[in-house]
């Protein structure tokens, strides 16, 4: 994958099948009250603690990945964790958010770059013009150089394959699924990026009233700049797209600083997980399970560099079993091997290199 096809809401629309995997593992009814969403989704607000609600969605097959929004209401204001892919999503989640409380949002926090988390910071925007953009000085580094250049320089040459779509008289399945793939990127693409105006490099903390938000750069992992959010008191990690589920995205990232990175992630002291995608986690044995299935790429890869292997014979040979009673287990194969092991071994090569 080319230096900016990095992003979730590209990837899926190159890898259309990718949502399909993930909406198949977490099907299962939650037990929180639905709400309908768009691209006929719906979503739960779960209450975690003390005045912090994530927000998450069960979706219909091919439509693109949303990740999960966190509310941490205050006595007198709201932080955000992550926005939404779209401005519509962006509208959605406010939306689901004036359900929890009418306070205003006085900061939005950005766990890194990819549009699924950060798009609908335009939403947040406009309602609350005073508000702060928050996040790792690498990941507005990766909306400059990876989100908006890649926009820029897609958007004409995918608006003109779907007005070629949809001037057919007939098309086939694989073209109605092109059409509406082009249809759902355009849509993603309204309005424009919101970049961090306040800056982390290796920790910040936020106080609102009497609880502490540490924001923790914990090293490169998915991304560059991979911030994660730590209520002590509550004992809440909101982690991102370090570890996610049920299956974890492996684009441009950084397998070897990863394992490191999810140790780091898994000392600290907290009770739950709110992963940037799927529910939270009250086990932590989802983080060792990842860095088995990365460290097991690694030394596959480093193994098959060394006998002289190049990148497709290593994408034809290194094999990525998830640990036995992982939850990782539950992912799609195809979607494990599409989204997870021909990415994670590409960025391991690369590093390599």
């Amino acid at each position: 994958m080319g230096k900016h096809e990095r992003g979730v809401s590209r990837l899926l629309s190159i890898c259309f099948g990718a949502s399909v995997f993930l909406v198949a593992a977490s099907a299962a009814p939650l037990a929180d009250q639905t709400t309908d969403g768009l691209y006929g989704s719906t979503y739960v607000i779960r209450d975690l603690d003390h005045g912090v609600h994530t927000m998450m969605w069960n979706q219909r097959p091919g439509t693109f990945a949303i990740g999960n929004s966190t509310f941490i209401v205050g006595d007198q204001d709201v932080i955000v964790v992550d926005t939404g892919f779209s401005r519509a999503i962006g509208r959605a989640i406010l939306e689901g958010l004036k359900t929890v409380t009418d306070k205003p949002v006085s900061i939005v926090i950005n766990t890194h770059s990819h549009s699924d988390h950060m798009f609908g910071n335009q939403v947040f925007r406009a309602a609350f013009p005073a508000a702060r953009f928050i996040a790792h000085r690498a990941t507005r580094e990766g909306i400059i150089k990876g989100e908006i250049e890649y926009r820029d320089a897609n958007r004409p040459k995918i608006q003109a394959r779907l007005d070629e779509l949809k001037a057919r008289v007939t098309r086939s399945d694989a073209e109605n699924q092109e059409l509406q793939r082009a249809e759902m990127q355009i849509e993603s693409w309204q309005g424009d990026y919101v970049l961090p105006d306040l800056l982390v490099d290796q920790s910040l903390t936020i106080v609102q009233g009497t609880r502490e938000l540490h924001l923790l750069y914990l090293g490169e992992a998915n991304t560059k700049g991979d911030l994660v959010v730590h209520l002590p008191a509550e004992r809440i990690v909101i982690s991102g797209d370090i570890a996610i589920l049920p299956m974890q995205f492996a684009f441009e990232s950084s397998p070897r600083k990863w394992i490191d990175t999810l140790g780091r992630l898994a000392a600290i002291d907290a009770g739950t997980i709110v992963p940037g995608h799927g529910r939270p986690q009250t086990d932590k044995r989802f983080l060792s399970d990842l860095q088995a299935m990365l460290r097991s790429v690694v030394e596959q890869v480093d193994a098959g560099v060394k006998a002289g292997q190049d990148l497709e014979a290593l994408k034809a040979s290194v094999k990525v079993v998830p640990p036995a009673g992982s939850i990782y287990e539950k992912a799609s194969p195809a979607g494990l091997n599409s989204l997870f092991r021909v990415p994670a071994i590409e960025s391991a090569f690369k590093e390599k290199k």
